[in-house]
């Protein structure tokens, strides 16, 4: 992206001598309406006339005065200062400005200043009459390039005469909800806003469209009337601090900045350039950006700073603008560091609406901006007719991210993100999104921000890492991404989607009337600390995904379906049971209503009140799948992989450290937690294959069932230090309570108490069997365990990784119920088995086997097939700081411990095994190995056994 846009840069600054024919040019400072101003090489017009270029040169000041509209120019090229008279309005069309060209340091486009911004009106055009070049073309039309050393300062309207601050946007006043056919509001506080401006009101559904532009009629103080009345409903509430009032965002300003070619989704361009260390400036503040961006084409967006790098403090800012109905994005900040983007509104947009480019600008200040109704780019439309890529660059129209359109596109941690509203977006409010390979230590803002509307998430980052995780590194898990005073609610999906490598915090985050208030997640496999052993062919097992992931919700409230009941439509809606209601999806109205959906993770949940989670006993049931659903259940906390939403599930087991504390949760929440029941796998319903995780058998997977929370101190309802745990043969131990149904298709946990003091009562582990992918292993896809001191129950645990012959391992993931070390007589028992057809000269050899996330000392006993006789080398590593060496041995015949139900190799308590020749066998007892770690309420640092197993 970087070598296209310095050949840009290049191309424009190689014609900075072109004189077309209709050529005019400054001969002195002086008004733009006055002949001795002009000269015109080989004679003609004194003055400027339609079609002509024009050139302001160095070191001459043209101020613009004229009575007539600038009407048609071709090119307006500005090496010297340009500056608009504020002393009557003006229509000025061109098809291209340059400001700065050639190398003409100082050069300025003006239109009001800081010291004394512009009172009258002033309207730019950039239209294509002239200039008609191809995008990537160095005269192509609807072009205002800003180049290295010079400057464009528009300075609009932003104070009354008075002095009064004249509001870019604000919410509506507390309890003044507006009803369909409203013709008059009242506002937060005095807009000071005038008869004749235009504003949009935000949707306050889960529709972003509802949206509505309307015309102010009447002004007076913070009421304000009028026209049309409105379609919708737009709400303006705040419950338990959830302040879902509809913002109020004006879209004209004084000066205005247009295109009249946007209805072809042409519209024009506002550039800043940099080019050996010297940048282009943008200083932008109450301005109109109307019809702006070429539609998917690279570098032409509404207001862009492109490759401008570090700029001074407060040299370059766009501010209380408002940038709308945009073919292009709204403000782009590419490999620029230090750009101001404060109190805007970005209306009507098409692709990422704030957009920061390459996932390395950093110190960005993105302050109180409002941006709405952000729309996807049309695949069936303009970019259809055009084809896939611009001919001139071979590149494609759109980020493939814009798929998924976020109005914020936030790429590097370091930025001051504050106060900014997501108030609609086909996709997502705020999107995070840094490069994954990056050092992001450092940390910016993240400060009450607000996403609703949305029709995927609120807050969305997905398969990210908040910083650069290096083993050589002193603490590498230091670094924590920390987003504080978030709001979301009325997102169709999440409030707060994150997928996170490393550390997240959400501190006092507001959430509801999200159909899932927080989604958690790792990427499903995870170390405590990381490691890399080089053992041929099991090396690249060994070094995948060397990282921990921790994200904890703290001092935040979660509240399932507030007042703010939308606008109804469909028939379900307006038949909802207790009062109409809009619904994330109508077509769904089975889906679970979730506080926090329990993932792989490390998940915590501290000081956190839920209320208002309620069941619904649906009017008409709902049959999908050969199943009928006639309750949508509602919790404060639920399980991921629910059928009624077709997800198949999971493929892996979930943390067993995940935890709970401080839990505020009152009689109007249902259910404190509800998780799926274990249905065994069954055919796949329409469209589920498509969406399946990777490595999930096309029939569903099991791994959900062992989704679990860890209750420090009971606030979920039972005692404290108890793990809930769901209806799963390897998890539920002799004796423990059934779990109690819930409708259908879920169940209230089952409540085991955990350890009463250390090595004593119940605990869990985690397990991870990785195999090498080759042919011997290739139909493996997933393996089953039984508890054979249990009922012998059973559970396939699928292949978290996908089971393609180029996949690089398998690995499959569980929890376990494991040993009590303080009873020589109690044991747990797992025998592994491999799937049907499966052939017994494949059964793997070599193998990595890791027990995990438990309290020191704890142990399973697994019986794996090995064929073929023992193996020929076992190596052991256990994760303790500092790390032990490695010790190797070979396998002998080991000596069998009568008086222990396990087996013991004589040289180290931590790892015993025992080959059983006549069934083929291979008995292993992995233990935790922490000697520093052996509480409770030290579960988090629970420390690991790695052994590798080489055949």
């Amino acid at each position: 992206m970087m070598i296209r846009a310095l050949t840009l840069v290049a191309l424009l600054l190689a014609f900075a001598v072109e004189a077309p024919a209709q050529f005019i040019q400054s001969a002195a400072t002086g008004p733009w309406s006055a002949p001795s101003t002009w000269t015109r090489p080989g004679g003609g017009p004194a003055l400027p006339r339609a079609g002509d270029t024009v050139l302001i040169q160095a070191g001459h000041r043209v101020t613009l005065d004229t009575r007539k509209d600038i009407q048609g120019l071709a090119h307006l090229d500005v090496r010297g200062h340009f500056e608009v008279a504020d002393r009557r309005d003006y229509l000025m069309r061109v098809s291209r400005i340059d400001v700065g060209r050639g190398g003409a340091m100082g050069a300025t486009f003006e239109v009001g200043s800081f010291v004394r911004p512009f009172r009258h009106r002033f309207v730019l055009v950039l239209d294509d009459q002239h200039l008609s070049g191809a995008y990537g073309d160095p005269f192509e039309h609807l072009s205002f390039m800003v180049h290295p050393g010079a400057a464009l300062e528009m300075h609009g309207r932003t104070v009354t005469p008075a002095g009064a601050e004249i509001a870019s946007w604000l919410r509506l006043a507390e309890g003044h909800h507006l009803e369909k056919g409203a013709t008059s509001m009242t506002l937060e506080a005095d807009p000071h806003w005038r008869v004749g401006d235009r504003v949009v009101i935000a949707s306050t559904d889960f529709d972003m469209n509802q949206a509505e532009v309307v015309q102010l009629k009447e002004v007076a103080g913070a009421t304000v009337g009028f026209s049309p009345p409105l379609v919708f409903g737009h709400h303006a509430g705040v419950e338990h601090g959830v302040d879902e009032r509809a913002e109020v965002g004006l879209l004209n300003r004084n000066i205005v900045v247009r295109s009249d070619s946007a209805t072809l989704l042409r519209g024009g361009h506002v550039m800043a350039m940099q080019m050996g260390g010297v940048h282009g400036n943008l200083r932008l503040d109450g301005v109109e950006f109307r019809g702006m961006g070429w539609h998917g084409a690279h570098g032409r967006y509404p207001i862009h700073w492109h490759l401008c790098g570090t700029l001074p403090p407060g040299s370059n800012y766009v501010r209380n603008c408002s940038i709308h109905r945009a073919s292009n994005r709204a403000i782009t900040i590419h490999q620029t560091q230090g750009a101001e983007v404060l109190n805007n509104v970005a209306y009507d947009v098409i692709g990422h609406a704030f957009y920061l480019e390459d996932r390395v600008e950093t110190d960005n200040r993105i302050i109180g901006n409002l941006g709405l109704v952000t729309k996807r780019p049309d695949p069936t439309g303009f970019v259809a007719q055009l084809g896939d890529v611009w001919p001139a660059t071979g590149q494609p129209f759109f980020h493939a991210s814009d798929k998924e359109v976020s109005t914020f596109w936030i790429t590097h941690s370091q930025n001051t993100v504050v106060g900014n509203v997501a108030a609609g977006s086909a996709g997502h409010g705020i999107w995070y999104d840094p490069d994954p390979a990056a050092n992001l230590q450092q940390i910016g803002v993240w400060l009450n921000n607000v996403a609703h509307s949305n029709g995927i998430n609120g807050f969305h980052q997905e398969d990210a890492r908040p910083f650069a995780y290096d083993v050589n590194a002193a603490n590498p898990l230091d670094a924590v991404f920390e987003v504080r005073g978030l709001a979301a609610w009325k997102n169709r999906q999440a409030g707060i989607w994150n997928r996170c490598f490393g550390q997240a915090l959400f501190v006092e985050a507001k959430l509801a009337d999200n159909r899932i208030g927080v989604y958690f997640s790792s990427e499903g496999i995870q170390h405590d600390t990381a490691f890399e052993i080089g053992l041929g062919p099991v090396v690249q097992q060994l070094t995948l995904a060397e990282t921990f992931s921790s994200q904890i919700l703290r001092n935040s409230i979660v509240v399932g379906e507030s007042a703010n009941r939308g606008n109804p439509m469909t028939a379900v809606e307006l038949g909802w049971p207790g009062g109409a209601r809009s619904l994330p999806d109508a077509g769904q109205p089975q889906w679970e209503l979730k506080g926090v959906e329990i993932y792989d993770g490390f998940i915590g949940i501290e000081n956190t009140t839920f209320r208002n989670f309620r069941d619904v006993v649906l009017a008409t049931p709902v049959v999908r799948g050969g199943e009928t659903f006639a309750l949508r259940p509602a919790s404060a906390l639920a399980s991921r992989g629910e059928r009624s939403t077709l997800i198949p599930g999971i493929p892996w087991g979930v943390d067993p450290r995940n935890m709970v504390s401080g839990l505020d949760i009152d009689d109007s929440v249902d259910h404190a937690m509800l998780f799926a029941i274990a249905h065994p796998p069954v055919p796949p319903l329409p469209g589920v294959v498509a969406n399946a995780p990777a490595g999930a058998d096309v029939h569903g997977a099991n791994g959900i069932h062992a989704t679990m929370i860890y209750d420090l101190d009971g606030s979920l309802g039972g005692a404290p230090n108890s793990y809930w745990i769901n209806d799963n043969p390897l998890l539920v131990p002799n004796g423990a309570a059934p779990a109690t149904l819930v409708g259908q298709h879920h169940l209230e946990p089952i409540e085991v108490q955990g350890p009463a003091a250390p090595h004593t009562g119940e605990c869990y582990v985690q397990l991870m069997i990785n195999f090498p992918n080759d042919a011997s292993t290739k139909e493996i896809t997933y393996i089953e365990f039984t508890a054979k001191d249990r009922g012998n129950g059973k559970l396939k645990v699928f292949d978290a990784h996908g089971s393609n012959i180029n996949e690089p391992r398998h690995v499959f993931l569980t929890t376990l119920l494991a040993d009590d070390p303080s009873s020589t007589q109690t044991f747990e028992r797992y025998a592994l088995s491999y799937p049907p057809g499966h052939q017994s000269q494949n059964d793997p050899r070599d193998m990595f086997i890791k027990l995990q996330f438990g309290e020191n000392e704890r142990h399973v006993m697994l019986e794996i097939p090995y064929q073929g006789g023992p193996p020929t080398n076992i190596i052991c590593y256990p994760e303790i700081d500092p790390p032990r060496s490695l010790y190797a041995h070979p396998v002998t015949a080991p000596n069998l411990n009568a008086a222990l139900p396990f087996f013991d190799d004589g040289q180290h308590d931590e790892f015993d095994y025992y080959y059983d020749a006549a069934n083929q066998t291979l008995v292993l007892k992995p233990t935790i190995y922490d000697p520093d770690q052996s509480s409770v309420h030290k579960i988090l640092d629970g420390r690991a056994m790695v052994m590798i197993i080489q055949g």
